[in-house]
């Protein structure tokens, strides 16, 4: 009985590493910082190319996604005034929004021009939201508190064996 239980510990053991589970976490995490960057990163860029058309429109909308959502609805800035921006915004912003596109002291840009701002958009669009990762993060941690217990029941099923 000893040297089959042994055997069970020894291969669960291999199976089992403790480290690799806190490997996975911290590399789910490292991912999720990872992700936080690079969307970012990628704000930064439409706010810095989309600021030379209409640099106004940094000072009115702070959040970069309201920001990447009305550059995706309106284009250029001069669709702005007509374009129907109520799902995006607040009534007051809008208006704001709307009365500084008339009077932007902005260059104008070309067609392929804000045709790499919504490629640059559309990368942005496929990364995962923040809440996504961590909810791949939490169903990680899940599965490694099901594998701890997992070997609580392979132990009590092995000195279950052994006391009979």
């Amino acid at each position: 009985m000893k040297v089959g239980l042994a055997h069970a510990l020894s291969r669960h053991k291999l199976q089992f590493s403790a480290e690799k589970v806190d490997t996975m976490i911290v590399q789910a995490i490292g991912l999720l910082d990872e992700l936080d960057k690079e969307i970012n990163i990628y704000a930064m860029r439409v706010k810095e190319w989309y600021g030379w058309h209409f640099p106004e429109m940094v000072k009115i909308i702070n959040d970069n996604m309201i920001y990447c959502r009305v550059i995706t609805t309106a284009g250029f800035r001069k669709n702005i005034p007509t374009t129907d921006l109520s799902t995006i915004l607040e009534e007051a912003v809008e208006t704001d929004l709307k009365n500084m596109a008339k009077v932007s002291m902005g260059s104008q840009i070309t067609d392929e021009d804000l045709i790499n701002i919504q490629v640059i958009l559309s990368l942005k669009k496929k990364q995962k939201t923040n809440k996504q990762i961590n909810d791949t993060i939490f169903y990680i941690i899940k599965l490694n508190l099901l594998l701890f217990l997992n070997i609580g029941k392979l132990v009590q099923k092995v000195f279950g064996q052994a006391s009979d």
